[in-house]
């Protein structure tokens, strides 16, 4: 069922697996105050539905996070995931290695060790470990 949509995020929620699946369209004109926004509706989806597991869809994301954003990342977002009970994260990788760097870095602030997080290049192995 589809939660949430802007111009560059289409949020996807499955009440059985207790499951949100965050899938990024092209984010090639996307500015951080933007970027930030979208991740507030994903706060605020997280916030909503409780998930256990999220499934970031990253293969289009082309925006480079910056350092200040990353920390922002962490700060706002990642520890509301974690205080709501996610258990598991996985991406889906992008092509773009720059920004899959800095997806990368953004996850690896200490905050997201309170859940599990994989990287995947498809969604059938990405949500068979998410089930798992």
């Amino acid at each position: 069922m589809e939660a949430a949509k802007s111009t560059y995020l289409i949020i996807l929620h499955d009440t059985e697996k207790e499951l949100l699946e965050f899938v990024w369209q092209d984010t090639s004109n996307l500015i951080d105050q933007e970027f930030r926004k979208n991740l507030m509706i994903q706060k605020e989806c997280v916030l909503k539905y409780k998930p256990k597991r999220i499934l970031l869809h990253t293969q289009t994301f082309q925006m480079t996070i910056s350092v200040e954003t990353q920390h922002w990342v962490n700060n706002e977002i990642l520890i509301t995931w974690a205080n709501t009970g996610v258990k598991k994260v996985a991406f889906l990788m992008t092509e773009e290695w720059i920004a899959q760097l800095s997806i990368e870095q953004a996850m690896a602030e200490e905050t997201s060790n309170k859940f599990l997080t994989r990287y995947f290049k498809s969604r059938s192995e990405a949500l068979e470990w998410l089930q798992s």
